[in-house]
């Protein structure tokens, strides 16, 4: 399990045997709490604050996670830090999805079944251009 924030993790991780880490704290990971350490190695990027970048890493090191330790179940948790900040077809929107679209199509392609889900509910943004699908 990634989660974005440890708050997340200790709730959901709680008693979990297997690998757990946060995004939020993932440079104080340890293979006695977290079932791994070193997650850092993994990426560059050490701005994990910066939401949108930090999305890209938690995602990333969930593709990571899928190619070298094979888990049986793995939840990716993300924020929706883009869709609150950039309208339906802005370029930062675009941008953002098409790497989420890379994301998901490798774990696809590595034969995983993806389920996503969105803590509420899908209104149109005012001034958008786009009609709801």
């Amino acid at each position: 399990m990634v989660t974005a924030k440890d708050k997340l993790r200790k709730l959901l991780g709680h008693q979990l045997r297997g690998i757990c880490f946060s995004a939020e704290k993932a440079d104080q990971s340890s293979f006695e709490e977290h079932g791994i350490d070193g997650v850092l190695r993994w990426s560059a990027c050490r701005a994990e604050r910066l939401q949108c970048r930090a999305v890209r890493v938690r995602v990333r090191r969930g593709v990571k996670l899928m190619q070298t330790r094979h888990p049986d179940i793995m939840y990716l948790s993300t924020t929706d830090y883009v869709q609150h900040k950039h309208a339906p077809g802005s370029a930062e929107a675009n941008s953002f999805n098409r790497m989420m679209d890379r994301y998901l199509g490798e774990l696809d392609a590595q034969g995983c079944a993806i389920a996503l889900t969105a803590d509420h509910g899908m209104n149109p943004r005012r001034g958008s251009t786009r009609a709801p699908t």
